[in-house]
C-alpha cells in the first residue's frame, strides 16, 4: 500500500497512467479511487486484471464521475459490471470522454 501511495503521489502530473496486478487489496483499489476523485492531470487511465469488491465499485464509480481530466479510460479484466463504472442515472460524466474500453466484462454486464 505504501508503494502504491508513493507511485500515486509520483504520477499526479502524468498524461498516462495504467495500474493492474491480481495482488490488489481493496485498500489499494480505496487509494486509487480516491486519488482518481482528486484534482489531477492524467487524460487516460488503464486498470487492468485486478479483482474489485462490492465497495470498491462504488468508490471507482464515485471517484470516476468526480474526474473532469480523463478522456480515455480503459477497465479490462477487473470483473466489474458496466453500471458499476458508470452511473446509469447519471451519463452526463461520459461527454468528456474520447475512447472508452471495456474488456473481460462479465455475461450480462452490458444491459
Amino acid at each position: 500500500v505504501d508503494a502504491l501511495g508513493k507511485l500515486l503521489v509520483a504520477c499526479k502530473d502524468c498524461d498516462v497512467l495504467t495500474l493492474g496486478h491480481d495482488s490488489f487489496s481493496a485498500d489499494e483499489i480505496a487509494m486509487i479511487s480516491k486519488f482518481l476523485g482528486k484534482k489531477i492531470g492524467i487524460s487516460t487511465f488503464c486498470l487492468t486484471n485486478v479483482s474489485v469488491n462490492k465497495e470498491g465499485k462504488g468508490l471507482l464509480t464515485n471517484a470516476l464521475k468526480k474526474n473532469k481530466s480523463i478522456t480515455d479510460l480503459s477497465i479490462c479484466s477487473c470483473g466489474l459490471k458496466l453500471p458499476a463504472i458508470i452511473d446509469k442515472n447519471d451519463v452526463r460524466s461520459l461527454h468528456r470522454l474520447t475512447s472508452l474500453t471495456l474488456n473481460g466484462l462479465p455475461a450480462g454486464s452490458a444491459k
